[in-house]
């Protein structure tokens, strides 16, 4: 039995490195296990060399794979286990194992081949802030604990108005606040001038008259044509006769030249007839209309019995009865009208003779 346990520490032994005597071995089996031979030390928490002392010599070892300020990070045997390649331990106070916002100091602390990837930016850096258009200016900011600080000295925007001004420093000046003209203001209102006053997209709408036209329609004048635009042409502009000009005058031939329904009115002589009323003579007959049949007349130098006594031309009175015989010297160029064969003659007192 002794042998058989002795045996198994031999092998043991052997195997896993030394191990410290047993009371019970045997000086052939201490033999033995010297007769194994010491293994290279490792992080085990065992004496593999057998050399009586446990991972010694194993205090660090390199950290692969390390960027940063983390190249040539160590790694330590502690407990017979290498430690993790990350904390403070491994790598100084430099070494960080993560990125911390408030140390922004242009290392790649948290070694992953990256700088200050949660900071916004490098303290002490400045940048320019706020809108940059006219009439906004822009400020300043300075980065402070890896991040940008408030912006200082800006000339912000301010509330938009309509004044071809671009308050709010959009790039846009007036927006939502232009007519539908594109100015500001009320729209203006439609005039008749052939201008889309009011941008509406019709022109002079509601303001032309009946003839299209801007102003007043013009009246209506007697020519044929519908001047006022009224579907109608030259009303109330015609005379009676349905024509434009003066209305014709009355005249005596049968026809109704005014238009008034009547026929000659106002023309007709006393025997309702047109032209000069008929001198009456010695025929019976009432030839001026008067009502009296052959009443007397003054006889006349023609031929006829004027005056109905059955003579002719007798006694002819003429109210200017002096003439002149001239070229026939005076005296004798002084006459009398007389009548002779119906023809007034003038008849010179110094002869008696009609000449």
């Amino acid at each position: 039995m002794r042998l058989n346990f002795g045996l198994c520490l031999i092998v043991w032994g052997c195997l896993w490195g030394c191990v410290p005597p047993f009371p019970d071995v045997t000086d052939a089996q201490d033999a033995s296990l010297d007769a194994c031979a010491p293994l290279i030390e490792q992080c085990n928490g065992r004496d593999d060399d057998c050399d009586g002392k446990v991972d010694e010599a194993l205090i660090t070892r390199r950290c692969l794979g390390m960027k940063g300020v983390c190249l040539g990070a160590q790694s330590l045997c502690v407990d017979g286990e290498w430690s993790v390649c990350d904390g403070p331990m491994h790598g100084g106070d430099a070494f960080r194992a993560v990125e911390d916002g408030a140390v922004c100091d242009g290392l790649d602390n948290d070694c992953d081949g990256l700088t200050d990837e949660t900071c916004e930016c490098m303290n002490g850096d400045t940048q320019a802030c706020g809108p940059d258009l006219d009439p906004c200016e822009p400020g300043e900011q300075v980065c402070a604990d890896g991040a940008w600080a408030e912006c200082i000295g800006a000339v912000g925007p301010t509330e938009e108005t309509c004044d071809g001004v671009d308050e709010d420093c959009d790039g846009a000046i007036d927006e939502g606040l232009v007519n539908a003209c594109g100015a500001c203001g009320e729209v203006p209102g439609e005039t008749c001038n052939g201008a889309d006053d009011d941008c509406d997209g019709s022109t002079d709408e509601g303001l032309l008259n009946a003839c299209g036209d801007c102003g007043t329609a013009p009246s209506e004048v007697c020519d044929g044509a519908d001047n006022d635009c009224d579907g109608t042409v030259d009303e109330g502009v015609r005379n009676a006769c349905g024509n434009c000009g003066d209305l014709p005058i009355e005249a005596c031939d049968g026809v109704d030249n005014d238009c008034d329904g009547a026929t000659d009115e106002g023309l007709l002589n006393a025997c309702n007839a047109c032209g000069p009323l008929p001198v009456d003579t010695c025929n019976g007959l009432d030839d001026d209309c008067d009502g009296n049949v052959d009443e007397g007349q003054v006889e006349r130098c023609d031929g006829v019995d004027n005056d109905c006594d059955g003579n002719v031309d007798e006694a002819v009175v003429f109210p200017l009865a002096a003439c002149n015989t001239a070229p026939r010297p005076a005296p004798c160029n002084a006459g009398t009208r007389i009548c002779v064969n119906a023809e007034v003659t003038c008849r010179s007192q110094c002869d008696g003779a009609g000449n």
